[in-house]
């Protein structure tokens, strides 16, 4: 599993790399204004509106597949994968017509604060971006069937397609003046994702089959697992939704400054958490069918402690570099004034990073073990939190106080998780967990006091640049001389390649 992370680490890298360009591009040449916030606005719908009811079926699809497969052989399961996606696609042309004539009651579900120009353009965005949908779902299936097979390198494969594309749109729009382009932009990259992702599929032995059998026994135990998840994704959307409507009350240009913040915090996750639970989720799929809740308790613990190895430190020095790092991404076009109040949107968003990484390994696990009322109950309780703080720290704070809310409430949701996983599975090893992550916290501490006096006595990009190369090395001699079990083993690996 170490060896698959590590390669799907450096894949999402690159990917994750590609998609700050893309963001830059964005920022960069339309700002934090009206087309960027009505761009993000078209962008945001077509997956909300996947992640309805879409998503909770593709989450239960692992699960499902590697159970019928086990039991009842590959042809019956991949005609089961082919009822999924045939049932899938008319689900989603049902929902793409909906988002296509109700476009402007969506824009103002999520944006209630636009003006009417901005409104107007937002919905002709999504009239074109709702397609997208059609797509999303049946990626994501064949993305399922490609990660049971061990290929897990097609996330940073259509991730980096996705960001050529929606790049290339992003600049051909602003050199034409013609912003509509980047809406065909989403559409076009979705179209080539999947085609990419089928044509994948058949190399690993898939055929399609055109039917639909919604009597299938399989079908309605997917229904019942997804239907929770389909509620707790609701839920995270509609906590979605009030946040950017918020900031699109705020001010002009706030739905795109909480979206340059949240995409430089979440590429930590991309990068380094997604590829962990990417790879970590069959795996926990197969310990739990085959009841051998023993290895499962052992490799949960093990996926924490890599992740928070990974995340704590990236997101110390994210929060002390967070100026610099905005300044040099996107100086260029804000304002000395949007400067200061993304990187304190991003600084609030960075102190929730190490609590998000956790929970999606907790919510990943809870679907392994075909528990996904937990997961709702748990987003339940978060969201809530995160409403009632989103209403009273806005008006404090305004567009910070949406970032800080959701960084609390991801806090309490972890918490929640974590001990309802202990009554679940029996007593887990969280007195390692917790040395190793004090460790983790110390040796990142450590690394930011660096960080921070390195920066502030050269300043300017070379001392950015030196403060995180003197960062990197301190830490890392931190956790070697700390001796982290998690860093010794993924230490003599490294070794280990490199004497190869």
């Amino acid at each position: 599993m170490k060896k698959k992370s590590l390669f799907l680490i450096f894949g999402l890298l690159f990917t994750k790399v590609f998609g700050i360009v893309r963001e830059l591009a964005l920022g960069n040449l339309y700002g934090p204004g009206a087309i960027s916030d009505a761009y993000i606005i078209a962008s945001n719908i077509p997956n909300v509106i996947f992640g309805f009811v879409a998503s909770g079926l593709v989450t239960t699809f692992i699960p499902i597949y590697s159970k019928v497969k086990s039991h009842k052989g590959l042809d019956v399961a991949n005609k089961l994968m082919s009822n999924i996606m045939n049932i899938l696609a008319g689900l989603s042309l049902i929902l793409a017509l909906f988002g296509f004539v109700f476009a402007e009651f969506l824009v103002n579900l999520f944006a209630s604060g636009f003006d009417p120009s901005t409104q107007a353009l937002a919905a002709s965005f999504v009239r074109v971006s709702i397609f997208s949908v059609l797509f999303l779902a049946i990626k994501s299936i064949s993305e399922g069937y490609l990660q049971i097979n061990q290929m897990f390198l097609i996330n940073p494969i259509n991730g980096f397609v996705m960001n050529l594309i929606v790049i290339s749109t992003i600049v051909v729009s602003f050199v034409t003046g013609q912003p509509h382009i980047m809406a065909y932009g989403i559409l076009f990259a979705s179209v080539v994702q999947t085609i990419i992702s089928i044509i994948l599929t058949k190399k690993y032995g898939y055929k399609h089959e055109m039917f639909i059998d919604i009597k299938d026994e399989n079908i309605g135990s997917m229904v019942k697992m997804a239907a929770p998840i389909i509620v707790g994704t609701s839920i995270d959307q509609i906590n979605k939704i009030i946040d950017t409507s918020i900031a699109s009350s705020i001010m002009t240009g706030g739905v795109s400054t909480l979206n340059f913040a949240l995409k430089i915090s979440d590429s930590i996750l991309g990068i380094f958490v997604s590829a962990i639970a990417t790879v970590m989720y069959p795996s926990l799929a197969t310990q739990a069918a085959e009841g051998k809740m023993d290895q499962l308790k052992k490799t949960i613990s093990k996926v924490l402690v890599s992740v928070n190895l990974l995340i704590i430190p990236a997101s110390i020095g994210l929060m002390i570099l967070s100026y610099p790092v905005i300044d040099i991404l996107y100086g260029r076009k804000f304002t000395p004034e949007q400067l200061t109040l993304t990187s304190t949107v991003l600084t609030l968003y960075s102190v929730g990073t190490i609590a998000f990484g956790m929970r999606q390994i907790l919510v990943r696990t809870f679907y392994a073990l075909h528990d996904s009322i937990t997961p709702v109950v748990s987003g339940i309780v978060a969201v809530v939190i995160n409403i009632v703080l989103n209403l009273i720290l806005s008006r404090i704070m305004g567009l910070p106080g949406l970032a800080l809310a959701t960084s609390i409430s991801a806090y309490v949701s972890v918490v929640f998780l974590y001990a309802a996983l202990r009554r679940k599975v029996g007593v887990m090893n969280t007195r390692l967990f917790i040395q190793s992550s004090v460790k983790t916290l110390v040796s990142a501490i450590i690394m930011g006091a660096v960080v921070y006096l390195v920066y502030n006595t050269m300043g300017g990009k070379v001392g950015f640049a030196v403060s995180i190369v003197a960062g990197v090395i301190v830490y890392g001699v931190s956790i070697l001389v700390m001796k982290i079990d998690e860093t010794d083993a993924i230490f003599q690996m490294v070794l280990k390649k490199i004497k190869r």
